[in-house]
C-alpha cells in the first residue's frame, strides 16, 4: 500500500513538472480568435503588445513587458503578445510556429504568444487604433476598453504605467495617448514624427487576395 502510494505521488509530482514545463499559449489567430482570446481576460487588466521576431527593438523590450507581467499577476494584471512573424512573405504557419517555439523557449517567454494571420493589416489597425509600425503596447480596463497606449520601444516603468491604466475601475479618466473604448485612428503623421529609426514598419496592403507584406521590417 506504501509503495502504491509512493508511485502514485512521485507520479504527480512527475506529471505537474511537465505541465508547468509546457510552456505558453502559442497559436495562429485572425481577429476573430484573438478577440476571442481578450474576452477570456475580461475582469483583468491586460498588456497586448504587439511585435515581431525579426524587430530588434520588440525584442528588446519583452524582458521588462515580462517581468511587469510576473509583477502584477497578483493584482489581476496579465500580459498578451501579438505576433507579426506570419505576415512576412514566403513563410508557411509550421515554420513560424516552429520558430516561434524555439524562440519562446531559448528566451523563457511565460506569457501567451498569437501569431496573426490575415491579408492584411487594415482590420486589426482599425480595431485597435494602431500606427502600423511595431512594437506597440495597449492597455485594456477589466471591461476590455482600450485606456491607453505606447507605440514604439518602452520599458519597465512605461510598462507599469499602462498596467496601472489597465487595472483601473473601468470609467476612470482615459490616458491621454488613447481613448476609452473602440479605439480611432491614429494619425499617420504623429506616428511618422514619433518613431525611432530602429523601429520596424508594418505598410499597410491593398486587400487583394494573401499577398503576404512585411510586418516588421528591422
Amino acid at each position: 500500500m506504501r509503495w502504491w502510494l509512493a508511485t502514485l505521488m512521485a507520479g504527480a509530482v512527475l506529471a505537474g513538472g511537465i505541465a508547468r514545463a509546457a510552456g505558453p499559449e502559442i497559436r495562429v489567430v485572425d481577429l476573430k480568435g484573438l478577440e476571442a482570446a481578450l474576452a477570456a481576460h475580461k475582469g483583468q487588466g491586460v498588456l497586448l503588445n504587439f511585435w515581431a521576431i525579426r524587430c530588434e527593438p520588440c525584442v528588446a523590450e519583452l524582458p521588462d513587458l515580462l517581468e511587469v507581467g510576473r509583477q502584477f499577476r497578483s493584482e489581476q494584471g496579465v500580459v498578451l503578445t501579438v505576433s507579426y512573424d506570419l505576415m512576412l512573405p514566403g513563410v508557411t504557419e509550421a515554420d513560424v510556429l516552429k520558430q516561434m517555439r524555439g524562440f519562446v523557449a531559448a528566451r523563457r517567454i511565460d506569457a501567451p504568444v498569437y501569431i496573426y494571420n490575415a491579408p492584411d493589416y487594415d482590420a486589426i489597425n482599425q480595431r485597435f487604433g494602431l500606427p502600423g509600425p511595431v512594437p506597440v503596447t495597449i492597455a485594456l480596463d477589466r471591461s476590455g476598453n482600450v485606456v491607453a497606449r505606447h507605440a514604439g520601444k518602452s520599458g519597465r516603468d512605461s510598462f507599469a504605467a499602462l498596467m496601472h491604466k489597465g487595472l483601473q475601475q473601468p470609467g476612470a479618466a482615459p490616458d491621454a495617448s488613447g481613448p476609452s473604448g473602440a479605439p480611432g485612428p491614429v494619425s499617420p503623421a504623429r506616428s511618422v514624427a514619433t518613431r525611432p529609426e530602429s523601429e520596424s514598419r508594418s505598410p499597410r496592403t491593398p486587400r487583394t487576395p494573401r499577398p503576404r507584406t512585411t510586418a516588421a521590417g528591422g
